[in-house]
């Protein structure tokens, strides 16, 4: 008999990293699994198309598609262990990703990563509670949806509760990190410097018209080199 479990985390977002810049960074995909503990490597593969054509979960297939192949290590028990490698496709949506993970003995792990503004609820995430008050911050909200044989179901929730918590905190504090990182070098350079480096280089050696706004925009880019 399979079984399904559920998970919710949120992680806030510091207000000083605007939204978008997390939002591009789990649409990479690669953060979610480098920052996974239990996988040792990942690389891509040819993208699964009918997985997605075919599960709902996904909802409408586009051209963001990537499937990977993920190398796994389970711990069975102190000191037992078992590596695995099985594949995880991923899809994104306007203010997230979706990603399914076929994993071995029949588990399948479905999981929504959203940046949304943050909510505040008078109950815990995982009962049922009326939308809570939108506030002038933001946060990274997973979901997780767990189908398993109910006797394995014990395990995988419990090690899936904790992974998942410890990646999306890995995740914000990355982007975080990556993102003061280019602010705190780019404050030293020029304002000549800049110039420089955004200029726009057309048929007719076009020059800069709105330097803030490809400022920002150069910003945005930087931060995911």
């Amino acid at each position: 008999m399979r079984s399904k479990h559920q998970i919710f985390i949120t992680v806030p977002i510091p207000s000083r990293v605007p939204p978008e810049i997390v939002l591009a960074h789990i649409q990479t995909y690669t953060p979610m699994l480098a920052n996974n503990n239990v996988i040792m490597s990942f690389k891509e593969t040819t993208p699964n198309m009918e997985l997605v054509s075919r599960d709902p979960f996904f909802g409408t297939p586009n051209s963001s598609v990537r499937t990977f192949s993920s190398s796994e290590r389970l711990m069975l028990a102190p000191g037992l262990t078992r590596d695995r490698s099985w594949p995880v496709t991923c899809l994104s949506i306007p203010n997230g990703i979706r990603c399914r993970a076929d994993a071995k003995a029949g588990v399948t792990v479905r999981t929504e990563w959203i940046v949304r503004p943050r909510q505040e609820f008078g109950s815990s995430p995982s009962t049922t509670s009326s939308p809570g008050t939108l506030v002038e911050e933001w946060e990274l909200y997973e979901e997780v949806i767990i189908e398993a044989n109910s006797l394995l179901m014990p395990f995988v929730a419990r090690t899936a509760d904790e992974v998942h918590r410890g990646i999306c905190q890995k995740v914000v504090d990355e982007v975080v990190n990556k993102y003061l990182a280019k602010v705190l070098l780019i404050s030293w350079w020029s304002q000549s410097d800049w110039m420089s480096l955004l200029k726009v280089e057309d048929n007719n050696q076009s020059k800069l018209k709105d330097p803030s706004t490809a400022t920002h925009l150069r910003l945005i880019s930087l931060v995911h080199q």
